[in-house]
């Protein structure tokens, strides 16, 4: 197959100019490129030679074609539809299609909040993006703290939104007691808005003042990574040792997708399979029992699970033939993929479903970012921001791909399961409309502004206000 490649090598040039930097990386004088020429010219038996291919080399071909495919050139106009049509089929055998015309936006807002839950945490707000009400209201505090269930949520129309997600649900009650510590003023929840409530969950729960970002809830997509690793394991593992990747680095990375949700190969400590004379010592310089186990016996996986949850993992760590640690470069590093996309959320009436379990897969880095995104168009009107163009699975069952091959696939019904059904049914009682929300905070605003007495904090407050609302219209 090498010398036919180089055949094609030598008789083909590639000269592309809107993307010369990818026809660079499929220069003739590199011989390792032939598999990758013979797909670009071979119209019959490609996807054979497709197949034969590493990952890395599959993903530089699918970008390759796709350049081919964008190119408009009349005198490439053969090889453009070719290449077109040679995407298409590979996309199609592993159940991707080019969905156009979607634009289902939604609010800035609801995108954050989506965020929000699908990571379990909130990052330090910005002082430009709290409204003045806020920022004002958290000076004028109360003489004495008020019991915590006089912060009535009930009455804050931004919460509406938060509302809609169970995890936001479950930290009400630490939130109205951290209102109530503070002795903030119940009417403040009547006219603050999505940042300004990101801003008092973080200060809720940051573990110190000089943190930066702060976790409130379990991380949905963890738990996804964790339930899917503990209950597709084996087939998981049959993907991966098909492609050659270190045995030991396989089962480091089961392991810590179930105990923590961990997919990145940079935060994965990759630990020995069996004894060895040096983790032996470590063992016992930990004072941690080890009397019973000899040099080439395999490391139980309590242990290594017990020092894992204890933060000593490194005392199991792997090395190579030198001693030194494995170099995991080029070690897979997985992401969770929404398969319906967040800025595609609006097309759902309960938003919260964007980050149910079923939206989402489980797919390398590089595969993720130069494939699954590849089609990505993203348009942004009056503030919203939305797909009109986009790879989707044809399958919605699709929770896991290793590769470009549809034997790299695993599906999983997750709306069967017991916990599935209960969610969507609690989140359905919470379902708001944006534009109502908005437009029941801007009255109570209005209100406020109304009521107030015309002191001097009061000014401070409107002067305040108006430049905030001319600051959002910019």
């Amino acid at each position: 197959m090498s010398a036919k490649g180089s055949k094609y090598a030598r008789k083909h040039l590639l000269i592309e100019p809107k993307t010369k930097d990818v026809c660079e990386t499929i220069s003739n004088e590199e011989p390792d490129n032939g598999r990758i020429l013979e797909v670009v010219y071979d119209d019959l038996t490609f996807l054979k030679t497709f197949d034969m291919l590493d990952l890395n080399e599959q993903i530089k071909t699918y970008r390759v074609l796709k350049s081919l495919a964008e190119d408009k050139s009349p005198e490439y106009d053969h090889i453009q539809k070719s290449s077109a049509e040679k995407l298409q089929k590979i996309n199609e055998r592993i159940h991707l299609a080019v969905v156009e015309n979607l634009r289902y936006s939604l609010s800035p807002e609801e995108h954050h909040l989506i965020r929000m839950d699908c990571y379990g945490t909130v990052d330090a707000r910005r002082s430009h993006l709290l409204s003045p009400y806020y920022v004002k209201l958290q000076k004028l505090r109360l003489k004495e703290s008020l019991p915590a269930e006089k912060y009535i949520f009930d009455d804050a129309p931004a919460w509406q939104l938060f509302r809609q997600f169970k995890s936001f649900r479950q930290i009400e009650l630490r939130l109205q007691k951290y209102m109530s510590q503070m002795r903030f003023q119940p009417e403040m929840l009547k006219v603050i808005g999505v940042q300004d409530f990101s801003d008092l969950i973080f200060k809720t729960f940051r573990k110190n003042s000089k943190d930066k970002k702060a976790s409130f809830y379990p991380s949905n997509r963890a738990e996804f990574v964790m339930e899917l690793a503990t209950k597709k394991e084996n087939e998981i593992r049959k993907i991966l040792e098909k492609q050659n990747i270190d045995e030991r680095y396989i089962n480091s990375l089961l392991n810590a997708m179930k105990l923590f949700g961990i997919t990145d190969a940079n935060h994965v400590i990759v630990t020995e399979t069996y004894f060895t004379k040096r983790i032996l010592e470590r063992l016992k310089r930990a004072k941690i029992p080890c009397e019973q186990y000899r040099i080439g016996n395999k490391i139980p996986q309590p242990l290594i699970n017990t020092l894992m949850f204890e933060k000593k993992g490194e005392i199991l760590e792997a090395r190579d033939e030198n001693g030194k640690p494995l170099n995991k470069s080029g070690f897979p590093s997985f992401e969770v993929h929404h398969k319906i996309a967040v800025s595609e959320g609006g097309r759902f009436v309960q938003i919260s479903r964007v980050n149910y379990k079923n939206n989402y897969l489980l797919v390398p880095s590089n595969v993720h970012a130069d494939v699954l995104h590849s089609a990505d168009k993203l348009l942004v009107s009056n503030g919203k921001e939305a797909y009109y163009k986009r790879l989707e699975f044809t399958k919605p069952n699709i929770t896991f791909m290793y590769g470009l091959k549809p034997d790299e696939q695993l599906e999983m019904n997750w709306t069967n399961s017991v916990s599935y059904q209960q969610q969507e049914e609690q989140d359905q009682e919470y379902i708001v409309s944006y534009a109502e929300v908005m437009a029941r905070l801007e009255e109570n605003r209005k209100n406020f502004d109304n009521n107030r007495s015309g002191n001097a904090d009061d000014i401070e407050l409107l002067v305040a206000m108006i430049r905030y609302k001319n600051h959002k219209r910019k």
